[in-house]
């Protein structure tokens, strides 16, 4: 079966930190093939869920190794090691799907304040208009009730959404309205140097951020327990990459997993990117040109946290003022969405 823009890879999924060097990971080896990874977990009990939150069905995984593998009928299933009064969880980070590039969980990272982000509660993809029938049933059966479209009008009116019925869309265009056809911006990125400076002239605007990401943080504090919700661009990875970084900010994880997050695009996108370059090579625009438009920079990431706490003072006020995160807010979020 061929896969559009993502292989099956091991080493690309982010580990899950365990009390006393224990860690738990899940690698997706092909469909339904995953491998769990044990270190130091020792004969403690395993199980799989096909549901985020509720574990009274969950079944056990038993490894007879620390690194063995399990066939389970599930395009992203979540794990659970029991480690005596406290848990821990797993899943792949990707979830292949054949009409997609990008589309990851945001689940599983580390907080400062010793939690973790729960897995199967919010996804980030690049686009996805060209979703198969059985992606949108993947959709479907990961309970996907809300998508945050970050495209500009244009865009959204040349690739429309592909969704599962009964699940809820927003429009969220503010500082994307200029952005229309693939190859408008072309001819003011013909060196890398330029593609650098146009991309960075995006990150460091703050004029739309509220307008853009207000609503999207609205609907993660109204979304029901048992649902998730998807938010994705074009490629995934500026608009995206930012709303992703605000998120994981405001539930308290490090920034130096923030902008690993933000990175993880280069890999998840390579197939794609190669693609898309020299699509873009055939129109004219240099290849260097395009590698640099197309890369997951972490400067990129950076200019955006500057710009913010520039205007702002810090992430925390911004957050507070253009985003409305209160104290109480942050407190409902870490409710819904921390282990």
């Amino acid at each position: 079966m061929k896969i559009r823009g993502i292989c099956y890879a091991a080493g690309l999924i982010t580990i899950n930190f365990l009390a006393s060097g224990q860690s738990m990971t899940i690698d997706q080896v092909k469909e339904n093939t995953y491998v769990v990874n044990l270190a130091g977990a020792g004969k403690n009990k395993v199980t799989w869920n096909y549901l985020p939150d509720t574990w009274k069905s969950a079944q056990i995984v038993d490894p007879r190794s620390s690194h063995d593998t399990v066939v389970i009928a599930s395009a992203h299933p979540f794990f659970k090691l029991d480690k005596g009064r406290r848990a821990y969880y797993s899943s792949s980070r990707a979830v292949v799907l054949q009409g997609a590039s990008n589309f990851r969980d945001l689940g599983g990272y580390p907080t400062k304040s010793g939690k973790q982000m729960k897995w199967g509660k919010i996804y980030r993809s690049a686009d996805i208009s060209k979703l198969t029938d059985n992606d949108v049933k993947i959709l479907s059966d990961l309970n996907i009730k809300m998508v945050c479209d970050l495209r500009g009008e244009k865009e959204a009116e040349l690739a429309p959404d592909r969704i599962p019925v009964g699940t809820d869309r927003i429009l969220l265009s503010a500082g994307s309205e200029n952005i229309g056809a693939p190859g408008s911006f072309m001819k003011y990125m013909k060196t890398p140097e330029r593609a650098d400076s146009m991309i960075l002239s995006v990150y460091t605007r703050t004029d739309h951020l509220g307008k853009k990401y207000k609503p999207m943080f609205d609907q993660l504090l109204a979304l029901e327990s048992d649902k998730a919700l998807l938010f994705h661009c074009t490629a995934g990875k500026d608009r995206t990459g930012v709303g992703a970084a605000l998120i994981l900010y405001s539930l308290g994880v490090d920034e130096s997993v923030i902008f690993k997050d933000y990175e993880l695009t280069n890999e998840y996108r390579k197939e794609s990117n190669e693609q898309f370059v020299k699509m873009l090579k055939a129109q004219g625009l240099p290849e260097a040109a395009g590698r640099s438009m197309m890369a997951a920079k972490p400067e990129y990431l950076k200019a955006a946290f500057d710009a913010i706490e520039k205007q702002y003072g810090s992430m925390d006020s911004f957050l507070d003022k253009e985003i409305g995160l209160t104290a109480e807010k942050r407190n409902v979020l870490n409710a819904k969405f921390l282990y």
